[in-house]
């Protein structure tokens, strides 16, 4: 987005990766920053919503930052090796209803959206997976990919789809409403009959502190849907994941709100 914003507002985009505390470092020097729209940061449910929720030593919430808009929205797959024994998503789904445990699931991590999801799904439906939490996506994939674990449910991020593609990864169910084109032979969780489950989509945006004035966010915002109809920018965020509609302010804020809500129970356990 960099390029694109400083082309847009005549100033100096600098980047700067801060790593640590499951992103809640980056964060939270994010929401202490002078509130003047001079200092944004890239926003998910991992980085912004999670983190205060399950960790006492975390000091931001939700009150502490304003949302901009939605850069990319990547929804929920379940997915398995393309070698397994489950060639369809009621295949897999009948087999855990019928033998709760039986068959091992990988997520991210025990603290995110997707482990959620898999909660729900025991504790509203009785479909209990043997959960494997990793410390993020690169060991789920290795897990899933070496064998170690049946299935994952993670995001469906480029490196999936590429693979799926492939034909070395195949794609059983998706978290969002309808199957995008890039999941195809997939069916949703809710045509499954597991309709009331949180909300696993993964919503990327950008922030920026609480206090920044409403005319500064109007303007970023404007920047944001701008940016994001470049071609430039889209072919490198993916066109499977730049929205049709653009997502500015107050939806991506009211979307944030929800997902506290949803995950708030679950992240208290």
């Amino acid at each position: 987005m960099a390029p694109c914003f400083e082309r847009e507002l005549g100033t100096t985009v600098i980047v700067e990766n801060v790593a640590g505390g499951s992103q809640a470092v980056g964060m939270t020097e994010m929401v202490n920053s002078d509130p003047d729209g001079y200092t944004l940061g890239t926003i998910s449910a991992g980085s912004a919503i999670v983190p205060p929720l399950v960790e006492e030593s975390v000091t931001f919430d939700r009150d502490s930052y304003r949302t901009i808009g939605a850069i990319s929205v990547l929804p929920s797959v379940f997915f398995v090796r393309d070698d397994s024994r489950f060639d369809s998503a009621e295949a897999l789904f009948s087999a855990v209803e019928a033998e709760p445990g039986s068959v091992s699931l990988a997520t991210p991590g025990a603290t995110t959206a997707l482990h959620f999801g898999q909660q729900a799904l025991a504790e509203q439906y009785g479909v209990t997976f043997k959960a494997v939490p990793f410390g993020g996506h690169p060991p789920m994939m290795a897990a899933i990919l070496g064998g170690n674990t049946e299935v994952a449910f993670d995001a469906a991020t480029p490196d999936i789809v590429k693979q799926i593609e492939a034909g070395d990864l195949r794609a059983l169910a998706t978290g969002s409403e309808e199957v995008p084109p890039y999941l195809e032979g997939a069916s949703t969780l809710a045509e499954l009959g597991y309709t009331d489950l949180p909300d696993t989509t993964t919503y990327f945006g950008l922030g920026a502190p609480a206090g920044v004035p409403d005319d500064v966010i109007a303007t970023l915002e404007q920047t944001l849907e701008t940016c994001l109809a470049d071609e430039k920018v889209v072919s490198v965020v993916g066109e499977n994941y730049v929205p049709d509609q653009f997502i500015g302010a107050a939806e991506l804020g009211a979307i944030y709100d929800k997902l506290t809500a949803e995950y708030t129970p679950f992240a208290q356990r």
